[in-house]
């Protein structure tokens, strides 16, 4: 059985309204049927989610607002479901290393994902033309 999954926002999960709500309702069929979650968003908020990714989906999961901290660009949330849904946030504020989210495997039990370390030991094996192709191109607006 399913207990827990990880979604990673893409650009394009925040391109139209139709991408937002489809994301939002996935994530929302998930916890409601008793999957944990995280959430990791590393884009800032924008015109379909000024709030932030967590605010839409906490939004529909218990139609209470929610908001984002500010001076951050995005953020990971992590959803333990239980007897409620509790969600856990970390903001990523610019520059920071990535933090280590509790995934939930059951209520009151998790382990931690590690994503800076995972993130760094693939960068390590990246072919070194690619490397010098992403670490030259300019950031895209």
């Amino acid at each position: 059985r399913l207990v827990a999954v990880v979604e990673i926002i893409s650009p394009a999960n925040k391109s139209s309204r139709v991408r937002l709500t489809k994301f939002v309702e996935k994530v929302t069929k998930f916890v409601t049927q008793g999957v944990h979650a995280i959430v990791i968003d590393v884009f800032p908020p924008g015109r379909l989610d000024p709030n932030g990714i967590h605010a839409a989906i906490w939004e529909e999961l218990t139609a209470e607002a929610a908001t984002m901290e500010a001076n951050t660009t995005g953020c990971i949330a992590a959803y333990e479901v239980g007897t409620t849904v509790r969600a856990y946030l970390q903001p990523l504020p610019l520059g920071q290393r990535l933090p280590a989210p509790p995934l939930f495997l059951e209520e009151g039990w998790y382990v931690s994902v590690t994503l800076e370390e995972a993130y760094m030991a693939a960068w390590q094996f990246y072919p070194q033309p690619w490397k010098l192709l992403i670490e030259s191109s300019p950031p895209s607006s």
